[in-house]
């Protein structure tokens, strides 16, 4: 039996907006709630986002869940966020992520900066 041709062409996909925090519960309760309660409902934000923390949420940590992620997924935009405690091998992140296009919040207040700014 052959397969039908579709007349369509085949749906696009919108990229999805990962976020890799360091936080367990703080950060990523705020940027979902913030996302549902306000971006969407407001239109300004038109594709879905993921929050999540690894594993191993140092700096390093996140970018490695993040170069993972980013083979499989080549077109989301990834964001790396956590604050400016005295992390190991922050130059090393930096570097990496920039040479892989991953962005980096690092934030000296909280979160909430990065969620008016950012999304």
């Amino acid at each position: 039996m052959r397969k039908r041709k579709s007349s369509k062409p085949p749906k696009k996909l919108n990229p999805v907006l990962r976020i890799y925090t360091e936080g367990e519960k703080t950060e990523i309760n705020y940027v979902k709630s913030y996302i549902t309660e306000y971006l969407k409902q407001t239109g300004h934000i038109g594709h879905d986002v993921i929050v999540t923390q690894p594993d191993d949420y140092s700096p390093y940590g996140l970018l490695q869940a993040a170069i993972n992620d980013k083979d499989r997924l080549a077109n989301d935009p990834i964001w790396l966020v956590f604050d400016c405690d005295g992390h190991a091998n922050k130059a090393k992140t930096f570097a990496e992520a920039k040479n892989k296009n991953i962005n980096i919040v690092n934030s000296k207040t909280c979160i909430y900066c990065f969620i008016s700014c950012c999304i």
